[in-house]
């Protein structure tokens, strides 16, 4: 058996090869570093269990509207999670978290699935002040997240 722990079990998949070996695969959903305990028969193999260093998504957040802009003028930006759906992750809008708390008040903030693994995301600020931009997918900050928009 496979168990792959990081503050609580993490599902993992075993395949096996035609040759006796295994194939194991997992998807960590935080950074850290992570244990890995092997089984054949409930004995542990040989070196296990195993520290498995696991670093932040890759996922890219960029656009103007996380810098700053103009009262009424839509901002925008683009979340770039193309990585994941490479690696066959499913992905959709509800796992693209995004809000906006301006200096009053929130913001709503609508998120646009272009169905390649990017998303557009645009709010239109109505005061002036800091913006704090939050951009989560999966339930995890991505990018440099949270932004702090100048308006």
């Amino acid at each position: 058996g496979i168990n792959a722990e990081y503050g609580g079990p993490v599902e993992a998949a075993v395949t096996p090869n035609p040759d006796g070996s295994f194939t194991v695969g997992w998807t960590p959903v935080d950074p850290g570093k992570h244990t890995v305990a092997a089984t054949i028969k409930g004995h542990p193999i040989a070196n296990s269990p195993f520290a498995v260093p696991v670093e932040k998504s890759s996922i890219a957040v960029s656009g103007p509207g996380l810098d700053g802009g103009e009262v009424l003028i839509p901002q925008k930006f683009v979340v770039n999670a193309t990585v994941l759906k490479d690696h066959g992750v499913p992905l959709g809008p509800n796992d693209v978290g995004v809000t906006v708390q301006g200096p009053k008040g929130p913001v709503e903030p609508a998120v646009h699935d272009n169905g390649d693994g990017t998303f557009d995301v645009s709010y239109v600020p109505t005061e002036p002040g800091k913006h704090t931009v939050n951009v989560n997918v999966k339930n995890k900050p991505v990018g440099a997240s949270p932004y702090s928009a100048l308006i």
